[in-house]
């Protein structure tokens, strides 16, 4: 929401003083979870100065020198006057890069320099680079669930982050690469068609222990068969690391065996996850900062529950059987 606020000046003078104000509407991690987050930029007459209020970490505060390095080197006037940006609310830590983005637009909203309703309804995030480009963020499928929530219609973040953050329906995410491209996406000037998910990924169960190839381990793999069907977490716990694991028998390779853990053959018994439940898996994946490959839960959703295992010389194995 952009306001903009005339005041009389003190001292008797019958002249104005401009002050231009302007509201982001931005999204911070909580652990796995996101909050909507409110971007107050103020810009007035005064010494020139910026200053980031609302309990900024360190890394918020050094948004400053990005963002006003960032304005310049996209073609714009960072303005020389008295910049004040609040992060609401302010009883809430404000962690991590993602605020460089929204910060950057409302200055240059409460300036002049966007157009004063494209922000309304927006939800915006991202990290910017010296030069103006946008870098990726952690947890844009946790974010994209709380734009939804607060009833956001669009969801402006890192062109990176868009697949991901499409996932989640009910609010247009759109993937910007710079500063200037967000400028003109917002301000009307370019037409921009929503991102879509990351397509399913067939071959994710194709490296999963099957259930089918153990030997041996009657008991073991009876707890498990009962666990799937009544969809419970188990715990296989032995007394000596070298029970844990059964014989697979598998004669396209060499040797015709090998070692695998039971419970890590779980996976491969049950049911497809409910849409919930991935949405939960991808929450906490996304979040952690696992590396993104062709197979992660980054990049494609997982059609099966995950396994985590133990360590070899651990004695248990968890399997964290979700549905």
């Amino acid at each position: 929401m952009v306001e903009r606020v005339r005041r009389e000046c003190s001292g008797g003078l019958l002249g104005l003083s401009l002050m231009s104000m302007c509201r982001a509407r931005s999204l911070s991690l909580f652990g796995i979870d996101a909050l909507p987050v409110e971007v107050e930029v103020d810009v007035s007459s005064g010494l020139p100065g910026f200053s980031i209020v609302g309990l900024p970490d360190a890394a918020v505060q050094e948004a400053r020198e990005r963002v006003r390095v960032a304005i310049s080197n996209s073609g714009y006037k960072f303005p020389m006057k008295r910049v004040i940006v609040n992060l609401a609310p302010a009883n809430l830590r404000k962690e991590g890069p993602a605020f460089d983005l929204p910060i950057a637009l409302g200055i240059l909203a409460a300036s002049g320099a966007l157009a004063p309703g494209g922000l309304e309804r927006a939800g915006v995030v991202g990290e910017l680079s010296l030069d103006g480009g946008v870098r990726g963020i952690k947890g844009a499928l946790s974010m994209a669930e709380c734009a939804r929530k607060e009833g956001l219609t669009r969801l402006v973040l890192p062109e990176r982050d868009a697949p991901e953050a499409a996932v989640i329906g009910g609010v247009d995410v759109f993937g910007m690469r710079t500063l200037k491209e967000a400028v003109d996406f917002l301000g009307d000037g370019m037409r921009m068609a929503p991102a879509e998910p990351a397509p399913e990924n067939e071959s994710d169960g194709a490296g999963m222990e099957d259930f089918a190839d153990v030997a041996g381990q009657r008991y073991a793999k009876r707890a498990l068969e009962v666990a799937a069907a009544g969809a419970h977490n188990v715990v296989t716990y032995f007394t000596n690391a070298t029970n844990l694991r059964g014989t697979a028998l598998r004669p396209g390779e060499p040797g015709g065996a090998r070692r695998i853990g039971v419970s890590a053959t779980l996976a491969s018994v049950l049911s497809t996850c409910f849409r919930g439940t991935e949405e939960n898996l991808l929450g906490v994946s996304v979040t952690s900062g696992q590396p993104r490959g062709p197979n992660d839960a980054c990049a494609s959703m997982r059609p099966t529950p995950v396994h985590r295992g133990a360590r070899k010389t651990s004695a248990a194995e968890l399997v964290h059987a979700a549905f």
